[in-house]
Parts: structure tokens; sequence; C-alpha cells
């Protein structure tokens, strides 16, 4: 994660949607490197932890208020916007970290 957060800072990277989150921990990371974050996932029994990763942090670190977290399908990002607004201009960056592509549903009937 210090390599990524190393590489963003070098391409003055300031927005960063991390698509397919999970529990936030990727996300966690970046906020507290002073990235502005947006983190989706598809799942809301992952997103709960986030949230509840989020409330714990956002009364102590401003960063934490301005974090936001929505329920979206990394598939379908375009049509995630009543649950997570997309800035003017798009995103500096959009990550997937983890093992996000082990979930991906068989488009072509050969795995």
């Amino acid at each position: 994660s210090d390599s990524i957060i190393r590489v963003l800072k070098e391409n003055n990277v300031q927005t960063v949607l991390d698509a397919a989150c999970g529990t936030g921990v990727d996300s966690i990371l970046l906020v507290e490197a002073g990235f502005t974050v947006k983190s989706v996932d598809a799942s809301d029994k992952m997103l709960k932890y986030a949230h509840k990763l989020r409330w714990q942090r956002h009364s102590t670190e401003k960063a934490f208020e301005d974090w936001e977290i929505g329920e979206g399908d990394w598939l379908d990002l375009e049509n995630c916007e009543d649950s997570i607004h997309h800035p003017e201009g798009g995103y500096d960056c959009v990550i997937c970290i983890g093992n996000s592509f082990a979930h991906l549903p068989d488009f072509v009937g050969d795995q």
C-alpha cells in the first residue's frame, strides 16, 4: 500500500474511487494519506463494516467525515449515482485492489 500511495502522490492524485472496496481497509489507508476517497461495493454486509470504521473515526479525524461510502456494483459504476456522488470531471484515480476479480460472473461460459 505504501507503493500505491507513493505513485498516487507522484501523479498529483487527489480524488480516488475505491471500486469493490469490501470492508474499506484500502480506503482507510488512502483517507489517512490525505486523499479524498469514495468507496463502493455491491455487498451491503461488507459496507456495514466500512461504515462502522468510518463512524468510529469521524468525530476525531476530519478526513473521515468526508469519506463517502455507497452501495454500487463495480461493473456498473456509471449507474450508482444514487448511492454515491461522482465529482464533476470524474476521479483522478480508480482502484480495485484485492480479490474482487475472483467474484466476477462468468460472462463467456468458459470458467
